[in-house]
C-alpha cells in the first residue's frame, strides 16, 4: 500500500525521506510525536527530525525546497 492512500502526499514524501535517512545512518526512531500539521522524531543517536508545515518556522529549522 502506498502511504498516500492514508496520508497527504507531502507528508508521505517527508516520511519516506526520514525513513531513508534513518536507514542510511543506521538510526532508529525512539520517540515520534505527530501533530495536526507537523511531526517531531528523536533517534537513538539523539538526532532530532522534524517534518510538516513550516511556514512560520514552527519546525525549528529553515524550510527545505521540495
Amino acid at each position: 500500500m502506498d502511504m498516500t492512500d492514508i496520508y497527504e502526499p507531502l507528508w508521505s514524501i517527508q516520511a519516506l525521506q526520514l525513513q531513508k535517512e534513518c536507514v542510511a545512518n543506521n538510526e532508529e526512531l525512539q520517540i515520534f510525536d505527530v501533530g495536526q500539521a507537523h511531526s517531531i522524531a528523536i533517534s537513538n543517536n539523539n538526532k532530532v527530525y522534524s517534518a510538516g508545515w513550516n511556514d512560520c518556522g514552527q519546525l525549528g529549522r529553515p524550510t527545505l525546497p521540495q
